[in-house]
């Protein structure tokens, strides 16, 4: 075989490139990376197309000679193949590819940047690498296109210019720091913190430009940690802006630099917000305090404040001389430091600033005079009461409270003309205490004429849940202005009394929305004692709203109450309470109140369920005025079938209804042996038309008890008791099937003797013998 290998050296020095491609094809490994190495060096574009396949050979020595020799034809052609090969997972294929595109030179620049640009993520930083390699050609392609806004991916080729890393490249990095795309500016600065400490000098000198996104220099500088930039960071250490300061602080961290006890340290400690350190740094801290009242952010001049409060008396006048501050923000942070100080000779200095035109402040200041509890706070409290801010009036109300000061009866009292709510309920709680120096002036202020002083001093009344006061305030729920009667219903229900319950009824026809809603509520927390009228007002279809209302606010306290009046005698409130129930979304249960409530709603199968539970309520509902209401207790009670229920049924057999009467008589025939002694008793003292009824049931029954007292009855000298007891014994069985009265036909009873009286016909029975009857015409 080796006798027919291609001489590779021969071939190439008579430029036989026609035998170098078939070489190329050799089967020798050797001879196939000779034969691409010496196309190389001829630059022999007709073997392109073979040398491009061979870049995919299994062989990585053949794929590297293939691409090396691609890269010396330098041909355009071979440009997409050597960006295919990027994607090869040998390393050392990858790295001839860049090396080819290099060569290839200034046509590579547009594809290697596009394939960069839209390429797979794992290969860009191989396409990266060889335009680095391209160098200066490539560096001002990818100006031009990375200045572009319009162009798609630029952040992207950063890293290009990263690898560059000239003072160019530098300069157009620093410069996308102003793009306007975030994804461009951090591709920047992630480009510049690589860079370290190459692009140092670079950043320090624009960072010196006024135009400079100084925060993004400065955070650069601090994450790249060179000492360099510590004569920056100092510039920065006492910047307006408490971001640049902490920045600056964070790059003296970086580098390693400590702060000693001077104003530098200060500065320090200020832009890292320890502020425990600087209070500790004592009177060296107060003027950078001092500057720092003009930041920005409040919460840095609210701290600052407070440093300089703990400082001593150098912080304490430097708090008083911020009360004249431009800034409202800074006076109202020196009021709150100043009253944290518990120094009370800044009481007259803050006493000033009541005058104050911003309210904030003037609220602090009360609530500074507040803390101090001294009798220096009193006149400038006093003085508070009359302030704009209704707030400011509530606090020193507040802080008056606990002085005992003679002038405070009568500045509390007149405060009752105040319109503010939270005033007057600040005023309610400071009078509580002392209510007894205070009811009587109330009372007496319900016959003032101005309806403000009269209103607070219902209210407060009401705070104070005094039963003594509802008479005096009852008059005014009918008075002509809404708020007093709104007022006046609060108020009763606050103080609870039964006495008022009458009287806040009508008030829930109100025809302001306000005043009705009042009345419910308080008739709803006067509770219990006000069921039975609110009831009332849900009898029938048109139920008041507000009456609805009440009970709803009532809730739990309202239901053993209306459980209670299940059992009422009156239909009606009967089913209101249980009507009230369902809004109140009680649930029954299985016991006699559940039972109860199925009554009063008339669901009489519901009831029944419940069994013997269900007895009393169906008697209740006997004596109902509703005739269908009584026929249906009937039945039920027949199908529960409790002896209990007898008597009340026999009494319903004298019903003026025959459609009652009949439900009462199958009920006591469903009873049975139960109902056959009480309904005897009824028919002894029953009337005429009891008895028919009576004798037909206890046929129906069919219990023998009943012959012997019904054959008793045949005596009975009222004929339609004898016509009955005798209905009844027919249809018993128990009468003699061998004597018949002559006249009527029936049957008689055995007891029926010579000369008695037919039961049936009313007439006189004479018998001769067993065997005869002779009807004899009564001689009465």
């Amino acid at each position: 075989m080796a006798l027919f290998e291609p001489n590779i050296a021969r071939l190439k020095e008579k430029k036989n490139i026609k035998g170098l491609i078939k070489a190329l094809h050799h089967n020798s490994i050797n001879i196939q990376v000779e034969a691409a190495r010496a196309l190389g060096a001829l630059y022999a574009r007709d073997a392109l197309d073979d040398l491009i396949t061979a870049t995919t050979d299994w062989n990585d020595r053949v794929q590297i000679a293939a691409i090396e020799a691609i890269g010396k034809i330098g041909h355009a052609k071979g440009i997409k193949p050597l960006l295919f090969a990027l994607k090869d997972r040998n390393e050392r294929v990858k790295e001839a590819a860049i090396r080819a595109l290099t060569e290839i030179g200034d046509d590579a620049i547009e594809p290697l940047i596009d394939f960069l640009r839209n390429g797979d993520e794992s290969l860009r930083q191989s396409a990266t690498d060889a335009l680095v390699e391209l160098g200066k050609p490539a560096f001002k392609a990818i100006t031009r296109i990375i200045s572009d806004h319009n162009a798609e991916n630029r952040p992207l080729l950063a890293g290009v210019l990263q690898g560059n890393g000239s003072r160019e490249a530098i300069d157009l990095l620093l410069e996308l720091l102003n793009d306007p795309e975030f994804d461009m500016r951090q591709a920047a600065i992630n480009a510049l913190y690589r860079l370290g400490a190459k692009a140092i000098p670079q950043i320090l000198e624009t960072a010196q430009s006024p135009d400079c996104d100084l925060m993004s220099l400065l955070n650069l500088m601090a994450q790249i940690g060179d000492k360099r930039c510590m004569a920056f960071y100092f510039e920065n250490l006492d910047d307006g802006d408490w971001r640049i300061r902490q920045l600056a602080a964070k790059g003296l961290d970086k580098i390693g630099w400590r702060p000693g006890q001077d104003v530098r340290g200060v500065w320090y400690r200020i832009a890292r917000q320890e502020w425990n350190y600087v209070v500790a740094m004592g009177s060296v801290a107060i003027e950078p305090l001092s500057i720092v009242l003009e930041d920005k952010n409040e919460r840095i001049r609210k701290a600052a404040l407070a440093a300089m409060g703990k400082i001593g008396t150098s912080g304490r006048d430097a708090l008083i001389e911020s009360l004249n501050d431009p800034h409202a923000e800074n006076r109202l942070h020196a009021v709150s430091a100043l009253g944290k100080m518990d120094d009370p000779s800044v009481i007259r200095a803050l006493a000033q600033c009541l005058r104050d035109e911003d309210t904030r402040v003037r609220r602090a200041v009360v609530t500074a005079l507040g803390r101090f509890r001294n009798a220096a706070c009193i006149n400038p409290l006093i003085l508070a009461l009359k302030d704009s801010d209704p707030i400011v009036r509530r606090d020193a109300i507040a802080y008056l409270k606990p002085f005992d000061d003679p002038r405070k009866k009568d500045l509390f009292l007149a405060m009752l003309e105040d319109r503010s709510q939270t005033v007057i309920e600040m005023l309610s709680e400071a009078m509580l205490p002392e209510k007894e120096l205070y009811f009587d002036e109330l009372v007496e202020r319900l016959d003032e004429k101005n309806p403000v002083i009269k209103r607070n001093a219902i209210r407060i009344l009401g705070h104070y849940g005094d039963s003594r006061a509802v008479p005096a305030i009852i008059p005014v729920l009918t008075s002509q202005n809404n708020a007093l009667r709104q007022a006046s219903c609060t108020a009763l229900g606050e103080i609870g009394d039964r006495r008022a319950i009458n009287s806040l009824m009508p008030v829930l026809k109100d025809h302001v929305e306000d005043v009705a809603m009042a009345a419910a509520y308080a008739l709803a927390r006067i509770g219990k004692p006000a069921l039975p009228v609110l009831l009332k007002q849900m009898i029938g279809r048109k139920k008041n709203i507000y009456a609805e209302l009440a009970l709803k606010e009532m809730g739990t306290e309202a239901i053993g109450t209306l459980i209670g009046l299940l059992h009422h005698s009156d239909p009606q409130i009967k089913k209101t309470a249980a009507k009230v129930l369902d809004i109140l979304e009680w649930q029954p249960g299985d016991d006699d109140a559940g039972a109860a409530y199925w009554i009063a709603k008339q669901n009489w199968d519901k009831g029944v369920e419940l069994g013997d539970k269900a007895v009393q309520p169906l008697l209740d509902v006997l004596n109902d005025s509703e005739l269908w209401n009584r026929m249906e207790a009937a039945k039920r009670l027949g199908k529960i079938g409790d002896k209990k229920a007898v008597d009340s049924l026999i009494g319903l057999l004298t019903d003026k209804y025959w459609n009652v009467r009949a439900a009462a008589a199958d009920a006591l025939v469903s009873l049975g042996r139960k109902a056959v002694e009480p309904l005897i008793n009824a028919m002894l003292t029953g009337n005429k038309e009891a008895f028919g009824i009576i004798s037909d049931i206890l046929g129906k029954i069919g219990d023998a008890r009943a012959i012997q007292p019904l054959e008793y009855l045949l005596r009975d000298n009222r004929p339609f008791v004898r016509e009955a007891a005798a209905h009844a014994l027919k249809k018993l069985n128990a009468l003699n099937n061998n004597i018949r009265c002559a006249h009527c036909g029936n049957k008689l009873p055995a007891k029926i003797k010579n000369n008695d009286i037919c039961p049936f016909c009313n007439r006189s029975v004479q018998i001769p013998d067993e065997k005869d009857i002779i009807i004899v015409e009564d001689d009465h």
